[in-house]
């Protein structure tokens, strides 16, 4: 997100945290820290070195891609509601923007999240289980065209670049592997999930 956009759409993105919506942003360079404030401490906030494309992402069902700001004389933005597409948006979103972006704000206090984008729950689960802390995640999930829901504890995180990642999950002595939507190796894709910091 650049600066119009978060000028515009800050307020909006404070409201969802404040209804305890897990929110993800990358910011531009242009946005300095202090615009950030205390209202987005509940969030996870990462800023890039390079302006580029601005995404959002809502719900992993909707999905908005700008190039004004890479090609400022070309423009050409794209709304998206179709599964694949937001698929491909959302790794997009991971790879090129959240990955090589440095963290400015971690919520230290928030003790429970929601998810619906698989890499996203695996990426803040991991750092959590570096830092010693215990989790215990209520998952619903499809499983051959069926819905299944299962809790139990975080066990770790695995990660084959390319190829899947995730969330393997401890319940009644039985190890279930958490993937993505289009989960292929995995035992469970994700549909949603919430994470309670125990």
């Amino acid at each position: 997100m650049g600066p119009v956009w978060w000028k515009y759409a800050k307020k909006y993105i404070q409201e969802a945290i404040g209804r305890g919506v897990t929110v993800a942003l990358v910011l531009s360079p242009e946005i300095n820290q202090d615009e950030i404030g205390p209202k987005f401490s509940d969030s996870f906030v990462r800023r890039r070195k390079y302006a580029s494309s601005q995404v959002i992402i809502s719900d992993r069902v909707t999905g908005f891609l700008d190039t004004e700001s890479v090609f400022n004389s070309r423009k050409a933005s794209v709304f998206i509601q179709e599964n694949e597409m937001i698929h491909i948006l959302n790794y997009y979103f991971y790879h090129t923007l959240w990955g090589p972006s440095e963290e400015i704000v971690y919520p230290e206090k928030k003790k429970k999240f929601s998810f619906t984008t698989n890499w996203l729950m695996c990426e803040i689960c991991n750092s959590m289980i570096q830092a010693g802390k215990k989790l215990s995640i209520n998952v619903t999930g499809m499983v051959e065209g069926k819905e299944v829901e299962l809790s139990g504890s975080v066990v770790k995180i695995e990660n084959e670049e390319g190829l899947r990642h995730s969330l393997i999950l401890s319940s009644n002595g039985k190890s279930y592997s958490i993937g993505g939507r289009s989960a292929k190796v995995e035992d469970i894709a994700l549909e949603k999930a919430v994470l309670h910091i125990v």
